[in-house]
C-alpha cells in the first residue's frame, strides 16, 4: 500500500468509489481488509436471473441454394452408411454407425436453421469418415511380409 495515509473524506465532500474504498482499506488492519475483499463477491449483484427466456426454434424456409447443400449431404451420408455392411469388425462398425447418428441428428437441426459454416463443417465430417471408412474396407497396399 502507498506509505502516505490517506485521511477519511469529510462528510458532504463528493469522492469517486475507488478512493473511498482506498481509503477504508487504509483504515483496516489486514486482517479485517481480507475479510471484507473475502466478503464482495457474495454481496455482489446477481445478474443471472435477468436472462432472457429462451426462443422456441422456428423453422425458416430453406432458399434452393441451401436446400441443395443439404441434400448434398443426405447423399454422402448415405454413402457412408452403404459401406456399413461390409464392415466386420463390430467395434469400428458400432463407431461409424454412432457417427452416422450424429450426422443425422446434426442434419435435422441445419434443416431447422440453417448455418452455412455448420453445413460445410458437417459436410467436411461426412466426406472424411466415407474416405477413412474406404480405407479402412480397402485390402493392404503392402503384401504381408512372408516368413
Amino acid at each position: 500500500m502507498n506509505s502516505r495515509i490517506m485521511t477519511p473524506p469529510r462528510v458532504g465532500q463528493r469522492v469517486s468509489v475507488s478512493l473511498r474504498i482506498k481509503a477504508l482499506c487504509e483504515t483496516l488492519t489486514r486482517s479485517a481488509t481480507l475479510a471484507l475483499v473475502l466478503a464482495l463477491p457474495v454481496a455482489a449483484q446477481d445478474y443471472g436471473n435477468n436472462k432472457l427466456p429462451k426462443m422456441p426454434d422456428v423453422a425458416i424456409p430453406l432458399t434452393p441454394a441451401e436446400k441443395a447443400s443439404l441434400h448434398a449431404v443426405e447423399v454422402r451420408i448415405a454413402g457412408v452408411e452403404a459401406q456399413l455392411p461390409r464392415i466386420d469388425d463390430p467395434v469400428y462398425k458400432a463407431r461409424v454407425e454412432s457417427d452416422v447418428r450424429d450426422f443425422k441428428r446434426r442434419l435435422a437441426v441445419l434443416q431447422k436453421k440453417y448455418d452455412p459454416a455448420s453445413a460445410e463443417a458437417l459436410m467436411h465430417s461426412v466426406i472424411s469418415r466415407y474416405q477413412v471408412t474406404a480405407l479402412w474396407l480397402a485390402p493392404p497396399r503392402v503384401a504381408a511380409p512372408q516368413k
